[in-house]
């Protein structure tokens, strides 16, 4: 039975989930890997918020696994992000849509850094405290369908500095960052650019962008955060 949204299952106890062996799922199909001959791929279990179900099949080699199911990499990304156990379908992304999984995978790199340094702003008793959004989604009224992920500082009187980051399914390959309700930059990462476009480049070249894009998203960060926290004011 494929692999749908809904309740909060019961948990194992940590000692019985510590020991489980995760086992790949075996099909019969076709892996979907470009260049894998392999004929015991086991279905994507993936289905979208219209009850669309992914076509590709996975080896025990290429498959992604989750709670025990087969998916590809990009909907086991989906299902990390936004949390099977809390969403019900028809919140699911449609097939083809990266969104929560890309806020995730940007926030979980920048996670250390972001973390450490509000963590650094908070003042020995100024009663603030650092909080995290797990990625979320957010509705207009227009129907647009934002996924997002933030990180705060609050005290008794509210939320003091919130940064997040987030993307629209109508463009999903766009990464906004945010500082409160300030858009601080809008951009698409290098690796997802050269992918769009067909591009490949080395790999060692691939790990120096994806610092380089990190990096800069940091320092916008801090720099922002620094100008609303400590800047003059008049």
């Amino acid at each position: 039975m494929p692999f749908g949204f809904g309740k909060k299952k019961d948990e194992a106890p940590a000692a019985v989930a510590a020991e489980a062996v995760v086992q790949p799922v075996v099909g019969t199909s076709p892996c979907s890997e470009r260049g894998c001959d392999r004929q015991d791929g086991a279905a994507c279990e993936y289905i979208d918020r219209r009850g669309r179900r992914c076509a590709t099949a996975w080896c025990a080699e290429h498959q992604a696994l989750f709670d025990g199911h087969a998916f590809c990499r990009r909907h086991v990304g989906t299902l990390r992000a936004i949390g099977v156990d809390v969403v019900d379908r028809s919140l699911a992304p449609d097939l083809d849509n990266r969104a929560p999984s890309l806020v995730n995978w940007i926030c979980n790199d920048l996670d250390p850094r972001v973390r450490a340094f509000l963590q650094s702003e908070i003042k020995e008793g100024s009663g603030e405290e650092m909080a995290e959004e797990r990625v979320h989604l957010i509705r207009t009224q227009d129907g647009t369908r934002t996924w997002e992920r933030s990180w705060k500082l609050f005290d008794h009187t509210g939320v003091t500095t919130r940064v997040c980051v987030n993307v629209n399914e109508a463009n999903d390959a766009e990464v906004i960052v945010r500082l409160g309700r300030e858009r601080l930059i809008a951009l698409i990462p290098p690796w997802i650019d050269r992918r769009m476009n067909r591009i490949t480049i080395p790999e060692e070249q691939d790990t120096e962008e994806r610092r380089i894009f990190y990096d800069y998203l940091y320092d916008i960060i801090v720099k922002a955060v620094n100008k609303e926290r400590h800047a003059p004011r008049w």
